[in-house]
């Protein structure tokens, strides 16, 4: 029985310790873990003119759903622009662009022009 209990206390510590890591559902059966660590392969490529690495873009098509929310955080501001040449050389769409096409497409929005002069508008 002490036997049982000591297990029992290694299998919740240990549960308490590992990281908890965000999962985004993409349909019942397959989730994806948002591990920002895993695009550390990716450094390089933002970093200087060699191309991404074969697994730098297996990581970030398996990552794709959490793209946008990676984005989002401040302290990868400086990596914004040269993702670009990174999505590019991956076959990847860019993905802050296709947030904003699907936002676009199921909000449509009357753009009014915050520079008109009243010489631009005509009766």
């Amino acid at each position: 029985m002490k036997f049982i209990t000591t297990l029992m206390v290694i299998a919740f510590v240990l549960s308490v310790l590992v990281p908890t890591q965000a999962l985004r559902v993409l349909s019942e059966d397959k989730k994806v873990a948002c591990i920002v660590t895993d695009l550390q392969v990716c450094l390089s490529a933002l970093e200087t003119p060699i191309p991404p690495s074969a697994e730098c873009c297996k990581n970030l098509k398996i990552q794709k759903s959490c793209l946008c929310d990676y984005m989002e955080n401040p302290s990868i501001e400086k990596y914004l622009e040269p993702a670009r040449k990174v999505f590019a050389a991956c076959g990847m769409p860019y993905p802050r662009e296709d947030a904003i096409e699907v936002k676009a497409t199921h909000h449509p929005v009357d753009v009014v022009p915050t520079h008109a002069h009243t010489s631009d508008v005509h009766a």
